[in-house]
């Protein structure tokens, strides 16, 4: 009969306990509403800078070659939803006549929100090109169009951009209308 010796079982027992703890707060971290997908009601919010967390307002999101990058908040917790990238979301400014009738509906007039991760590989989109209405990833140059629901127009992407339905709220703010309209992320 081989016997182990007692050090070697409290270290195995310790182990495989601290083992399933870190387990049971990977399963927790998981479910933190920091880490919920935007919400209906959720306010959109600065995701950086001074005004990281502040509520945003369509007069916020600049126009030109610039996009805002941003995040949301439950404005009843105060929970801001930044515990994974896949939340991320740039607002942009169109010409609302040029959107497509589902893009439309999903737009706060000239605002429209998309998912900041490129449906490729999932790199951050963070160049916006108004001459063409498309938002342009830089790992490999897949280009996804912001009038017509983030269709992709360029590049090795395949699948659309998930757009963010938002609208103006009571208060002047924008607010999450609606869930993701399609996966966030790639594949």
């Amino acid at each position: 009969m081989h016997v182990v010796p007692r050090r070697r079982v409290l270290g195995a027992s310790v182990g495989v306990g601290l083992g399933f703890g870190l387990a049971g707060m990977g399963a927790e971290a998981a479910k933190s509403p920091a880490r919920e997908r935007p919400q209906p009601g959720d306010l959109v919010v600065f995701r950086f800078g001074d005004n990281a967390g502040q509520p945003v307002t369509p007069d916020d999101v600049p126009g030109g070659e610039e996009l805002l990058q941003v995040i949301t908040k439950d404005p009843s917790s105060g929970v801001v939803r930044d515990g994974t990238r896949l939340n991320g979301i740039n607002l942009v400014r169109v010409d609302p006549s040029s959107l497509d009738p589902e893009t439309r509906d999903n737009a706060a007039g000239e605002v429209v929100a998309f998912s900041s991760v490129c449906t490729h590989q999932g790199c951050d989109l963070t160049q916006w090109l108004p001459d063409t209405n498309t938002f342009k990833c830089y790992c490999h140059y897949s280009q996804f169009n912001a009038v017509k629901n983030g269709e992709p127009e360029h590049g090795p992407a395949t699948r659309r951009l998930a757009m963010l339905p938002i609208k103006v709220n009571a208060n002047g703010h924008l607010e999450v209308a609606g869930r993701f309209s399609g996966k966030v992320g790639f594949k």
